[in-house]
């Protein structure tokens, strides 16, 4: 018990007589809101939470340090702040000090300030950025897919192009016919078309005469045979004799 009172007692001491140490580890927590926190330098004592400490928290922009944006007094280590209250896409620092409260047998003054922390906060119109990104990549690439297919489709032109055409072949039947190809081929004239681009429609037209097909043909003359000849108004008329028969008319004679 001594020590608990010796201790309150020399704390109520420092507070009447020296100012308070300046608060450290100020963070900043971002949930949808903004929440700092930070620590008085008492932690260490047990019955610190005892002690009638209070706290001065500011902010402002970066760069009007004289220009506060917003003063809070607050009796716990901790404040939160609203996103509402605070300007989008704008660049803020926060400070905090440590006081005591004002009694009719003590009194204090201000510690230091602690160390700032500094923090931007988003734009309002920021999904609608991002939609925009969004979109330009889109574009992007739709433009080098485009840009990869035009090669591809010149090149199957290109190879389009180099089929030859048949013209050449035409040509010579073209100045022939004066363009008519509609011609009428005589039976004569299709063994010299062989080699001629005809179409087998002009060969409908030709009568062909069927050869008849002789099986096991009997020659006319035998080994034993004479043939002669015989002149007749048709033409030449194979005869033949056997060997014997021409034997007795020889013989006759």
């Amino acid at each position: 018990m001594l020590f608990v009172f010796v201790s309150c007692f020399f704390l109520f001491f420092v507070f009447f007589s020296v100012k308070p140490p300046a608060p450290f580890n100020l963070t900043l927590l971002e949930n949808g809101t903004y929440k700092f926190f930070w620590k008085s330098g008492y932690e260490a004592y047990r019955y610190w939470r005892v002690l009638p400490l209070r706290y001065q928290f500011l902010y402002y922009k970066d760069g009007e340090h004289h220009n506060v944006s917003a003063k809070h007094h607050v009796y716990k280590e901790e404040i939160e702040i609203e996103n509402k209250k605070l300007d989008p896409g704008t660049s803020y620092s926060a400070v905090v000090r440590t006081g005591i409260e004002t009694h009719p047998k003590y009194s204090g003054t201000w510690s230091d300030w602690s160390s700032p922390v500094k923090w931007s906060t988003a734009y309002r119109d920021e999904p609608h950025q991002v939609g925009k990104i969004i979109i330009g990549m889109f574009l992007l690439l739709g433009l080098l897919i485009v840009l990869i297919l035009i090669p591809a489709a010149r090149l199957k032109i290109k190879e389009i192009a180099l089929v030859p055409t048949p013209e050449s072949y035409f040509q010579p039947l073209y100045q022939k016919y004066q363009g008519n190809f509609q011609v009428s081929v005589a039976c004569d004239d299709v063994e010299s078309l062989k080699d001629s681009a005809v179409s087998l429609e002009s060969l409908e037209d030709c009568e062909f005469t069927q050869v008849p097909v002789i099986i096991n043909p009997v020659t006319v003359c035998f080994k034993q045979d004479y043939c002669t000849l015989t002149e007749t108004p048709s033409g030449p008329v194979p005869t033949f004799s056997r060997e014997g028969e021409l034997d007795e008319n020889t013989s006759g004679d």
